[in-house]
């Protein structure tokens, strides 16, 4: 037996690991459970990982009630694990397993696992884990101090004391700080002649009356955009993700592909919709043939041509979904990370800032205040994902709901936000999304009367750009629901005067990259 085996055995709880393996041979069903996540390195003995290795194995054949034979037939095949099996009394333990495991006390017993699980991980990592567990000490009454102490711990508070004394040590080394001191001359003729190399513009969006009026979606800036339930936020942000992300979509007026030459890494994070519910949109975007079509699967040979080269386009692309529910701020800005890290996600649509019971929960707990109010909390999460904007050098896009006011309000501006008008302190631009309403007709009729035939039906009121020569201006569109596609018609001033407002087009010298294939290997140490 290794050093690390004999430290795993010593760092375990053995009846946490006879009611686990019990309790899952009993009701496989539990493997279901998303909110129990077990592997093969949370159990310390070989034969236990052995043993949950063939229970797992069995569950995912379908086996709804596993019997200790079923577990001894199946290590059989396996000569080496199946010695070791024999050795300990295989048999034996399954059925003093089944007969202790009592299922009401699972979740007690999968938690102590995990505990111990995670500390043997911490030690592995070269981690000093004795100020929580000392299995070096001889002292009765320290041992049984710092065993109570473990015992009232959770695992994210034993994850938060570890990275309590990393962040502690990374304060005194760290450069990387928010605080920038200068001159207020310095680095000014460079910063001018950059301007002049590079304008300071992002990547386009998918209006260019937007490209022109945002600088186009800058990096290091959070965007906004709010609306009234199913008035298009989701959409909206679908539609730009693939738009950064493909580098194909099929013109409906010119009936042919076009190549926009854009590529960009991009996540989407949704809190509501289900992946497959942003897959199809996306498809209907690069293909043109409206949503409804594909959900109906009823095609002409022609769309379904163009919905079959769209899939292929849209799997190509470096465009990754992530569905997150029971989240709270630490959760969005890892997994932010880890795109980032993993994939060099520079654009990121996180579909809507909303509260839920954890991110009020986790509030409390780091502002050591009790009953925060939804509107602090609010702020407290647009400013961490304008941090993160700062600090990864990317882009976020997001969108929150408006209140009731929407119908008789005469500007749509920050003070329809629901929840707190003080989110739009933090973003970079701040616009809201409505469709059309009796306000607007006067203002459609005239453009209309000129002979334009394309009638708006949705307006965004744009009243914050940092850097932007316009805000507090409206910008009349029609926003295709079924394609997520969107086609400008003209700007007016919040009074209604219209403005000339040009289109930018950016065009890209865009040097070939090579992709990088990530494969996973799922198994089971036997």
């Amino acid at each position: 037996m290794d050093k690390k085996e004999t430290m795993r055995i010593a760092l375990s709880d053995k009846m946490s690991v006879l009611q686990v393996l019990g309790c899952l041979i009993k009701n496989p069903l539990l493997f279901t459970h998303k909110e129990y996540v077990l592997r093969p390195e949370d159990f310390p003995e070989r034969f236990h990982r052995i043993v949950f290795g063939a229970i797992n194995y069995l569950a995912l054949q379908g086996m709804s009630v596993i019997s200790p034979i079923d577990i001894d037939q199946f290590l059989t095949k396996h000569e080496i694990q199946y010695k070791i099996f024999t050795d300990n009394s295989g048999i034996a333990y399954i059925k003093k397993c089944i007969e202790v495991a009592n299922e009401t006390k699972f979740e007690y017993y999968y938690t102590v696992l995990k505990k111990y699980s995670l500390l043997n991980r911490f030690y592995e990592q070269g981690f000093d884990i004795s100020e929580i567990i000392d299995i070096t000490s001889t002292d009765p009454r320290a041992i049984s101090e710092k065993q109570a102490k473990f015992d009232n711990m959770t695992v994210a508070d034993i994850i938060d004391f570890f990275e309590s004394k990393l962040l502690s040590i990374s304060q005194d080394f760290n450069t990387d700080t928010d605080v920038v001191c200068c001159n207020a001359g310095a680095g000014l003729r460079e910063l001018k002649e950059g301007f002049k190399q590079v304008p300071d513009m992002g990547m386009p969006l998918i209006s260019p009356k937007c490209t022109t009026l945002f600088r186009g979606q800058r990096l290091k800036k959070l965007y906004m955009e709010s609306s009234i339930p199913g008035g298009g936020k989701s959409r909206r942000a679908i539609g730009e993700a693939a738009h950064l992300a493909i580098p194909h979509f099929f013109d409906t007026v010119r009936n042919k592909w076009i190549e926009t030459g854009l590529k960009e890494s991009v996540l989407y994070i949704s809190i509501e919709l289900e992946p497959d519910e942003i897959q199809t949109p996306l498809i209907a975007y690069v293909s043109g043939v409206p949503e409804n079509k594909i959900l109906d699967g009823n095609y002409t040979q022609e769309e379904e041509a163009r919905v079959d080269k769209a899939i292929e386009y849209i799997t190509q692309a470096n465009l990754y979904i992530v569905r997150i529910s029971n989240f709270n701020i630490d959760d969005i800005e890892g997994l932010i990370k880890q795109y980032k890290q993993q994939h060099n996600v520079r654009y990121v649509f996180y579909d809507y800032i909303a509260t839920s019971l954890k991110i009020m929960a986790e509030s409390s707990a780091k502002t050591r205040m009790s009953g925060l109010r939804e509107d602090q909390i609010l702020l407290m999460m647009s400013a961490r994902l304008k941090d993160l904007c700062n600090k990864l050098n990317i882009h976020i896009h997001t969108a929150t709901q408006v209140n009731g006011e929407w119908k008789t309000a005469r500007d749509a501006d920050q003070n329809l936000l629901r929840g707190a008008k003080a989110l739009a302190d933090k973003v970079d631009v701040g616009c809201i999304l409505l469709p059309v309403r009796d306000t607007d007709e006067g203002v459609i009729n005239s453009y209309l009367s000129k002979g334009f035939n394309v009638t708006p039906n949705m307006v965004i009121h744009v009243y914050k750009v940092r850097k932007g020569k316009l805000h507090n201006v409206k910008l009349y569109t029609y926003f295709d629901y079924g394609t997520c596609r969107m086609q400008d018609c003209f700007v007016t001033d919040k009074d209604g005067k219209i403005l000339d407002v040009e289109d930018t087009n950016i065009e890209f010298l865009l040097k070939e990259t090579e992709e990088k294939k990530v494969t996973n290997n799922i198994g089971f140490e036997f």
